[in-house]
């Protein structure tokens, strides 16, 4: 149905569309009451219906002729006039489509809070005794009794139900048994230990404006800030980088504080971020951990925004459009709130500001404890597990203690060349470098899934291949030769996509597994239980990235697995072992990898130093002169233009370097209005 334009009447929707544009649309006199900014419609649009969120209400539009009316409002979640403007200027500043991100942000509805809390009721000997009698009889039951032994503290009826699927008759069951107890309460509060430095920053840090928490034992930090916002009366947020740090941060916040904390994350299913996302905008729900998504959540009073682990990868929306960094986000609240980013390893980015005083640097003088770490020159080695580190195992395990191998990447071996046209091995359907996997023996794409039978190279069809780099699978199967009887674990960053292989790993971490093999997802987060010998395995990848930042990627993986060990030794297998990071990780030593590094990139402008954005081609070739083109919108806008980049698979790049992050946008800018084809990526964290 059609109608005109009435006073008050017009709403301006986000379609999730790929064009920068909201449509107008009629509210019909019975719909205006529900109508209001942030809340989903359904309208029709070029005759098929859809859903939208409205941006903007209006008395007239600018759209000549009658207008489609909204067809319904919906009743689950609807942001915040405040939080649907913010995640809207993020895309606009990403050169992105508005409506595509907004509506992928919002949840569809809101579920319902499903029976209560639950925590172990018999000690833990019991506990480990009744799943090892279950595991034959009742597999349900000590499937759930697992959940429960690994979660830090009690767990929801919902979340436990998300991971192993219906929980009513075995957790009934549990219940009867004594093995099992419902949680009326809260959380409870247990004491831990809060290092002395604690209570001395807390009255140092403002109630808004930005600060790094330069620190390795950052929670308890965390704890305080949080029980001084809400008692304020303010809602706290915190990020993490990965789903299971986050859920391991919940935990521990909640024990520190003895208050409920609610989980925010994609993999959550629809309904309970919804409720999470309402309980929010309502100001039930104070306290959230979260991921990146967690971000757009919206808050009415938030006075607490902490961002941990804040030089992590993961925190880059790399994925889809926007691609925007949560660092970044986060600091655009500073002037509302307090944001704390965390880390025991700092991006440079954040060090620099800290040094200009952009940011209030909190660096606490902690005891040198930890593990030592100690380099063995691959050089001198044969085979993927060196001399020194398989001794190294071979005394843990003798001790009863537990073994963390970190892995570079996933699949048998990192990387396969072909040896007769010289080129990487790439997938066909999205070009980038495939890895060999021993199981099936064949080359797999990690990122779309696709598969090579032949074991041939796709381009010019040659099986002449050369295998290169050490990947997890690689790595456990020459484990599981020299120590067949351990109990070993694999776990990738790329596999937890389902709440079942959380489930394992968190067995896994808990206390399954003799030796962890993982990716370096690991090297995050406080220390784990009974791990005394960590083996870096794979560094060399890191280093020998064409990157600017590998050397500081580096560093962060070899000090974030040590921070993973409450003592003990970390083994780094290199074949460079007078390299700067490796040099300055063993001695603990940041400051002295930044001023080298540091000085480097300021000579060849590079981050924290200038701005970047990356204009990617896809496959695609640009137009016969679009260098000179670029070139002049480059000088036009006192840009540095570089380019055309070779990126095998990817398609060409060019990069945008400058000292203003202003001119940098608007050239990009410029550059996507030229070529509309260029996808742009400010401050990229991959080149």
């Amino acid at each position: 149905m059609r109608g005109d334009a009435a006073p008050g009447r017009v709403a301006r929707v986000l379609l999730p569309l790929p064009i920068e544009k909201a449509f107008d649309f009629l509210v019909p006199e019975a719909l205006v009451p529900q109508v209001e900014v942030g809340r989903r419609v359904r309208v029709r649009f070029r005759g098929k219906p859809a859903w939208g969120i409205v941006d903007a209400l209006s008395e007239e539009s600018e759209h000549k002729g009658p207008l489609e009316e909204v067809l319904g409002v919906s009743s689950g979640p609807a942001f915040s006039a405040e939080t649907l403007a913010r995640a809207r200027g993020v895309a606009l500043h990403h050169l992105s489509p508005a409506g595509v991100f907004v509506n992928r942000l919002l949840p569809s509805r809101v579920g319902r809070e499903e029976g209560g809390r639950y925590a172990l009721a018999a000690d833990l000997g019991e506990a480990v005794g009744a799943v090892d009698r279950l595991s034959r009889r009742a597999p349900r039951q000590a499937a759930l009794l697992r959940a429960l032994l690994a979660a830090p503290g009690p767990s929801a009826a919902g979340e436990l139900r998300h991971t192993l699927g219906p929980i009513a008759d075995p957790l009934r069951r549990l219940v009867e048994q004594g093995l099992v107890r419902r949680v009326e309460e809260g959380p409870a509060r247990r004491e831990k230990g809060r290092p002395d430095w604690v209570e001395e920053i807390l009255p140092r840090l403002p109630v808004a404006g930005g600060a790094l928490l330069f620190a390795r034992e950052r929670w308890p930090a965390y704890a305080g800030l949080t029980e001084r916002t809400l008692a304020c009366g303010r809602s706290a947020l915190l990020l993490a980088p990965e789903v299971l740090l986050a859920r391991s941060l919940r935990g521990d916040l909640e024990g520190r504080i003895g208050r409920r904390v609610a989980l925010y994350h994609s993999g959550l299913p629809e309904g309970e971020r919804g409720r999470v996302w309402e309980g929010v905008r309502a100001g039930t729900v104070r306290a959230v951990v979260g991921t990146r998504s967690a971000l757009f959540l919206p808050f009415p009073d938030l006075g607490l925004l902490v961002v941990d682990e804040e030089q992590d990868r993961a925190y880059k929306q790399e994925e889809m459009l926007p691609p925007y960094h949560a660092r970044e986000v986060a600091l655009g609240l500073a002037d509302r709130a307090l944001v704390v980013l965390g880390s025991g390893t700092p991006s440079f980015e954040a060090f620099h500001a800290a040094r200009q005083e952009r940011l209030l640097l909190l660096r606490p003088e902690e005891p040198l404890l930890g593990p030592s770490v100690r380099i063995v020159d691959l050089r001198r080695e044969e085979g993927v597990l060196s001399r020194p580190l398989v001794e190294g195992i071979g005394c843990a395990l003798a001790g009863g203690e537990r073994v963390l191998l970190g892995t570079s990447r996933r699949g048998f071996f990192r990387s396969a060349v072909c040896r007769a046209c010289g080129e990487l091995v790439l997938c066909p359907r999205c070009g980038v470098g495939l890895v060999y996997e021993g199981k099936t023996a064949q080359l797999v794409c990690r990122l779309c899934g696709t598969s090579e039978e032949r074991l041939a190279c796709p381009r010019c069809g040659s099986r002449a291949l050369r295998f290169a780099g050490v990947g997890g699978e690689r790595v456990e199967e020459a484990v599981t030769a020299l120590f067949p009887q351990a109990r070993i674990a694999r776990i990738d960053a790329e596999d937890l996509h389902t709440s079942a292989e959380e489930q394992r790993v968190d067995e896994a971490i808990g206390s399954q597994a003799e030796i962890l093999i993982a990716s370096p997802m690991i090297a995050k987060g406080p220390p784990l239980p009974g791990f005394t010998l960590a083996g870096a395995i794979g560094v060399d990848a890191l280093l020998s990235r064409p990157d600017f930042r590998a050397a500081e990627w580096a560093y962060q993986y070899v000090r974030g697995l040590a921070g993973r060990l409450e003592g003990g030794e970390v083994l780094v297998q290199t074949r460079y072992p007078d390299h700067p990071a490796l040099l300055a990780a063993i001695g603990r030593d940041y400051e002295r990898l930044f001023d080298e590094e540091g000085a480097v990139r300021r000579e060849f402008h590079y981050p924290p130093f200038c701005r970047l954005a990356l204009l990617s081609i896809g496959q695609k070739p640009l137009p016969e002169g679009a260098a000179a083109s670029l070139g002049t919108i480059g000088r036009g806008h006192g840009v540095e233009v570089l380019g055309p980049m070779a990126r095998p698979g990817r398609g060409g790049a060019y990069l945008l370097k400058g000292s203003d992050a202003g001119h940098v946008r608007t050239a990009a800018k410029a550059a996507r209005e030229a070529f509309p084809d260029l996808q742009v990526d400010l401050d990229p964290v991959w080149i």
